[in-house]
């Protein structure tokens, strides 16, 4: 936030300067003073990122695995038969009928989710909310949605039209955006100022972030996740201000800024919530379309794009 300073001077004034009226400083408007979001109090510092592990691996690390099950386990049908043609054979006629039945399945089970989605896709939920006991009529009135988008070097065409699919929400009015841009981004306060004037007023509240390189330290990586925490920091710095974070009626979904959700994504979700046990140990993860101008693209991005998302469906 803004902060006045006050400049004693110890020159005396002149006749001269006596005459000439003071001429008041005209404030900077609301629009004008763009990342107001940022974290504060407890959030301001990440103490844990910042802690020094001991026996810290900086280069061997367990993730390394990976390399040897891309390197060595997969390809393993193209050199096993040099050792033993009898165990390639087995190999690969197991490996061939479990992945005729996994595939199998899911198909099937992408055809089954699809089907359920457009049974439900005009479905209403905010009417099947619980409303009983006070807590629970006191859950649904309070309830609130925490989306937070972080973005780089998007262009805007692509952030306004994922927000535009925020703002066409049933529930747009139960919704706190936040979207994070990086201190990098080029033309970053144009940017804010422009989301800022356009979605206002389209939700519960709307804010933008603009995440400072290396904020948390010199141990921090740069990328998305840096700037998720930046961002999620500053929105529930911002929502302890409004005295609004209350954890039993409030989600906080991750988004990326190409991400188009469903007109009542997160009038589900808050069904979902509500009437879930244990829902602040439940995560929900929605299928994800790849795409956006799919017809447009080469066809074995399309083959790609169709098979995640059938794995995203099927598994």
């Amino acid at each position: 936030l803004p902060i006045s300073s006050i400049v004693l001077s110890s020159r005396v004034a002149s006749p001269g300067d006596m005459a000439q009226p003071a001429t008041a400083q005209k404030q900077p408007s609301w629009f004008a003073r763009i990342f107001t979001t940022v974290p504060r109090g407890d959030w301001a510092h990440d103490a844990k990122q910042q802690a020094e592990k001991p026996n810290e691996r900086v280069i061997l690390r367990w993730n390394l695995l990976l390399l040897i099950f891309n390197f060595v386990i997969i390809p393993l049908p193209l050199w096993i038969d040099i050792f033993c043609p009898v165990f390639g054979a087995v190999y690969g006629i197991c490996i061939g009928w479990l992945g005729a039945i996994l595939l199998t399945l899911c198909a099937v089970r992408s055809l089954q989710a699809n089907k359920l989605m457009n049974e439900v896709v005009d479905e209403t939920w905010e009417d099947k909310i619980p409303r009983i006991t006070p807590e629970e009529i006191w859950r649904a009135d309070n309830l609130q949605h925490l989306v937070m988008m972080c973005g780089y070097k998007e262009p805007m065409s692509v952030i306004q039209a994922s927000v535009d699919s925020l703002a066409q929400q049933s529930v747009a009015h139960r919704l706190v955006v936040v979207i994070g841009l990086e201190e990098g981004t080029p033309d970053v306060g144009e940017k804010a100022a422009a989301l800022k004037t356009r979605y206002a007023t389209s939700f519960k509240r709307f804010h933008v972030t603009k995440h400072p390189k290396q904020w948390s330290g010199g141990r921090e990586i740069r990328g998305k996740c840096s700037n998720a925490n930046y961002t999620m920091r500053a929105a529930v710095s911002r929502l302890e201000d409004y005295e609004q974070l209350n954890l039993d009626c409030t989600t906080a979904t991750s988004c990326d800024t190409d991400s188009i959700f469903a007109p009542r994504y997160f009038e589900n979700l808050g069904y979902q919530f509500l009437t879930t046990p244990n829902a602040k140990e439940v995560v929900w993860q929605a299928p994800l379309y790849y795409n956006h101008q799919l017809n447009k693209r080469p066809f074995y991005v399309r083959a790609i794009g169709m098979m995640r998302a059938a794995f995203m469906l099927g598994f």
